[in-house]
């Protein structure tokens, strides 16, 4: 029988994602052995198969110029967490050959022991989305809080007092937690295929917490390319008001689309995405940028996108 510790450790030992890690277990019989070189073999695979696929995992760098003036930011995305946290992904940061990146799921908390210092929301959270490489010391932010705050307060979700269940428990959803909190939610239940001592599983969720008043989704199920998939069938949340989505790509998860649907509010998280790059691009040159930019670069990224 293959249960959550099971799965749990896979994902420790090889990095790779939960479903994959629930997978292989199944079919090796729960052998770990075996699971880890069905992993190993089919995640080699899978990079030479599908290199010239948008992948939807990976690292953001930034480069800035000397000037302070100008930039470029560049996305590196690999098939799989497990492909990309090899040997590669370890030389990178131990070469610290950067200035300054932003980093995306599932590195959010795998950066962190290469980390010299943290700044105290990342500290707070657990997280890190931010690296700034000074005279080579690595110091590590948490800029996701503020995006994801932005968004609740752009799309006036109210969170103060009501129920709210976070679906996901990996690094995007300790900034979220956070959020959550600061907000002063009246309840906040965490659900998670993994038993991870917080997080209660999705069977438990749909018997007990069915009249949760917002939904916010950290998990990557949903996302591209399984932009068919969706965490949680939403007629189960009659009281739901409002459903937030961390993804990105596609513009309209399957779960955001059927918020809207019932007459809920159904965000993504493009803003979101907007709105913590803004802040770490503050961070990286030590500048001020006006917020109605996060607007003005969230519709033009839309635009790009739908086309």
């Amino acid at each position: 029988m293959v249960t959550a510790s099971l799965v749990k450790e896979l994902r420790e030992k090889t990095g790779a994602g939960m479903m994959d890690c629930k997978k292989v277990l199944t079919e090796t019989d729960g052998d770990m052995e075996k699971a880890i070189e069905l992993l190993r073999e089919r995640g080699i695979a899978k990079a030479a198969k599908k290199s010239g696929r948008v992948a939807a995992e990976g690292l953001v760098e930034a480069y800035i110029a000397e000037d302070g003036k100008t930039g470029a930011v560049v996305e590196v995305n690999s098939e799989t967490d497990f492909v990309g946290k090899n040997e590669e992904f370890k030389t990178f940061m131990e070469e610290k050959a950067f200035r300054a990146i932003n980093v995306t799921i599932p590195y959010k908390k795998d950066v962190i022991p290469y980390l010299d210092s943290m700044d105290d929301n990342a500290k707070a959270i657990g997280a890190v989305n931010t690296i700034v490489n000074t005279e080579g010391k690595l110091r590590g932010y948490n800029t996701d809080f503020s995006g994801f705050d932005y968004m609740v307060v752009r799309h006036g979700i109210e969170l103060k007092g009501k129920k709210v269940i976070i679906l996901g428990n990996g690094g995007a959803a300790q900034a979220v937690k956070a959020v959550v909190k600061k907000h002063q939610a009246g309840e906040m239940v965490v659900v998670d295929v993994v038993d991870d001592g917080e997080s209660i599983s999705y069977e438990e969720c749909f018997h007990k917490h069915t009249d949760a008043d917002a939904v916010i989704n950290t998990s990557p199920i949903g996302m591209y390319p399984n932009t068919d998939a969706s965490p949680v069938d939403l007629t189960k949340f009659p009281n739901c008001k409002a459903v937030m989505d961390v993804i990105y790509n596609p513009l309209t998860t399957k779960l955001t689309a059927q918020a809207r649907e019932l007459g809920m509010i159904g965000v993504n998280g493009l803003e979101m995405l907007v709105a913590q790059a803004k802040y770490a691009v503050e961070i990286f040159l030590g500048v001020k940028i006006s917020e109605n930019r996060i607007q003005e670069i969230y519709e033009e990224m839309k635009q790009k996108m739908a086309e």
